[in-house]
Protein backbone atom coordinates (compact mmCIF):
# COMPACT_ATOMS: atom_id res chain seq x y z
CA UNK A 1 0.00 0.00 0.00
CA UNK A 2 1.18 3.36 -1.04
CA UNK A 3 0.51 6.35 1.82
CA UNK A 4 0.81 10.03 1.07
CA UNK A 5 4.30 9.83 3.34
CA UNK A 6 6.63 8.54 1.27
CA UNK A 7 5.51 11.37 -1.66
CA UNK A 8 6.95 13.59 -3.16
CA UNK A 9 9.54 11.17 -3.99
CA UNK A 10 13.00 13.20 -5.20
CA UNK A 11 15.49 11.35 -7.35
CA UNK A 12 18.83 12.69 -7.97
CA UNK A 13 21.12 11.47 -10.66
CA UNK A 14 24.02 13.05 -11.75
CA UNK A 15 24.97 14.33 -15.48
CA UNK A 16 27.84 13.01 -16.82
CA UNK A 17 29.00 15.60 -19.22
CA UNK A 18 28.41 18.60 -16.83
CA UNK A 19 29.11 18.30 -13.11
CA UNK A 20 27.92 21.26 -12.16
CA UNK A 21 24.46 20.35 -12.63
CA UNK A 22 22.43 17.35 -11.57
CA UNK A 23 18.72 15.82 -12.67
CA UNK A 24 15.83 15.73 -10.41
CA UNK A 25 12.58 13.93 -10.92
CA UNK A 26 10.37 14.33 -8.56
CA UNK A 27 7.01 11.83 -8.35
CA UNK A 28 4.00 13.13 -6.03
CA UNK A 29 0.76 11.21 -5.40
CA UNK A 30 -2.69 12.82 -6.35
CA UNK A 31 -4.41 10.80 -3.63
CA UNK A 32 -7.71 11.31 -4.61
CA UNK A 33 -6.94 9.84 -7.95
CA UNK A 34 -4.74 7.63 -6.93
CA UNK A 35 -2.61 8.56 -9.74
CA UNK A 36 1.01 9.96 -10.31
CA UNK A 37 2.48 13.05 -11.35
CA UNK A 38 6.02 14.44 -12.23
CA UNK A 39 8.29 16.70 -12.81
CA UNK A 40 11.92 16.75 -14.23
CA UNK A 41 13.92 19.33 -13.54
CA UNK A 42 17.92 20.35 -13.66
CA UNK A 43 19.27 22.06 -10.62
CA UNK A 44 22.72 23.61 -9.54
CA UNK A 45 24.02 20.77 -7.79
CA UNK A 46 26.13 22.68 -5.29
CA UNK A 47 23.01 25.30 -4.37
CA UNK A 48 20.27 22.72 -5.25
CA UNK A 49 19.01 26.00 -7.43
CA UNK A 50 16.63 25.66 -10.26
CA UNK A 51 18.21 25.72 -13.35
CA UNK A 52 15.52 24.90 -16.06
CA UNK A 53 12.05 23.13 -15.32
CA UNK A 54 11.83 20.32 -18.10
CA UNK A 55 8.25 19.65 -17.68
CA UNK A 56 5.55 17.82 -15.76
CA UNK A 57 2.91 15.02 -16.93
CA UNK A 58 0.01 14.51 -14.85
CA UNK A 59 -1.97 11.17 -14.36
CA UNK A 60 0.47 8.57 -14.83
CA UNK A 61 -1.00 5.03 -13.17
CA UNK A 62 1.92 4.04 -11.29
CA UNK A 63 5.34 5.05 -9.86
CA UNK A 64 7.08 3.53 -12.52
CA UNK A 65 5.61 5.26 -15.59
CA UNK A 66 6.70 8.46 -13.90
CA UNK A 67 10.05 7.46 -13.17
CA UNK A 68 10.04 6.66 -16.88
CA UNK A 69 8.24 9.75 -18.55
CA UNK A 70 10.69 11.81 -15.88
CA UNK A 71 13.66 10.30 -17.78
CA UNK A 72 11.98 10.55 -21.62
CA UNK A 73 11.70 14.52 -20.48
CA UNK A 74 15.26 15.08 -19.84
CA UNK A 75 16.74 12.60 -22.87
CA UNK A 76 14.35 14.43 -24.85
CA UNK A 77 16.08 17.98 -23.58
CA UNK A 78 19.68 16.43 -24.32
CA UNK A 79 18.81 15.05 -27.91
CA UNK A 80 17.16 18.85 -29.11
Amino acid sequence: MITRTEFPLELFYPIKDNPQYELLICVGLEESKGLFWVETTILFKESKKIFKVLGKKFNLETVGDAKSFGLKLYSDFVRN
